[in-house]
Formats: structure tokens, C-alpha cells, sequence
């Protein structure tokens, strides 16, 4: 079962730490959000819809939930850190190159068995994976 925003602020609480305006904007965006979010914008939505905020912040509140495994970091290949709720059913991105538009896609089934070859096969032991595929979008192809 999916965790809620109200799961991960008491999570936070029963860790220590304070429920501040930035870390519930944070978490309850990227729990609507359809897709990973980079720290620019999450920074735009919580200076509309709250204050402005330094960049300095973000990052500060990234760390905590990074570290309080509240949020995952995920990270296409174009060096910016992208973030999404922690405890998602396991799944891939595809990225459309042209519009960056996002969506999600789930093929546990053949990669659960290539992992199995792999730790077979090779003595390699994995712990977890990341695949993204690239390429243009329905509505840019």
C-alpha cells in the first residue's frame, strides 16, 4: 500500500524533526505530481504557493527527505537531479527528448528475470536498477 503525504510528515515527526510549510509543500507536490521534479521546480511552486525561497533550502529539504527515505533521486542522464515520492510501485520513465514530457512505465517481469541471469551467471548480486528510455512522444514524433 502507498503511503500518504500524512504518513511521510509523521514519519518526519517520529525521526525528530519539524513539520515546516516547505517540507509538507514538497512532499504533498511530488505525491500529485505525474512525474519526477527537479529542485528549480520545486523551488517555483512553493515561491507561488507559499514564499519565495532560496536555492540553498531546497536542497537543505531535498537532503533531509533524501535521508529520511521519504523521496528517491532520479537522475536521466542530463546531469539534473529529479526527485518523486519514495515508495512508488517499482517502475521506468519514458522521457520524450524533444518536450521532456515524463510518464511511467512497469516491465518488473523480464528485468526481475535478467536480474536472476545476471546474479547467476556473473556471482553479481543486485541490489536495484535504473532504466529510462529516450526518445520523442506521441505528440512530438
Amino acid at each position: 500500500m502507498q503511503k500518504t503525504s500524512k504518513d511521510f510528515l509523521n514519519q518526519l515527526v517520529a525521526a525528530g524533526h519539524r513539520l515546516t510549510a516547505v517540507r509538507r509543500l514538497i512532499i504533498d507536490f511530488l505525491q500529485q505530481s505525474q512525474k519526477p521534479a527537479t529542485a528549480l521546480e520545486l523551488q517555483g511552486v512553493i515561491t507561488k504557493k507559499l514564499r519565495p525561497v532560496n536555492k540553498t533550502t531546497i536542497y537543505r529539504e531535498l537532503e533531509l527527505l533524501l535521508n529520511n527515505n521519504i523521496i528517491v533521486e532520479i537522475n536521466f542522464g542530463d546531469n539534473k537531479k529529479r526527485y518523486e515520492i519514495a515508495g512508488l510501485p517499482h517502475h521506468h520513465h519514458l522521457v520524450c527528448s524533444n518536450c521532456d514530457k515524463v510518464e511511467d512505465v512497469f516491465i518488473d517481469r523480464d528485468l526481475h528475470q535478467l536480474e536472476q541471469k545476471i546474479t547467476k551467471e556473473k556471482s553479481f548480486t543486485v541490489h536495484s536498477h535504473s532504466l529510462e528510455f529516450f526518445g520523442l512522444c506521441q505528440d512530438c514524433n
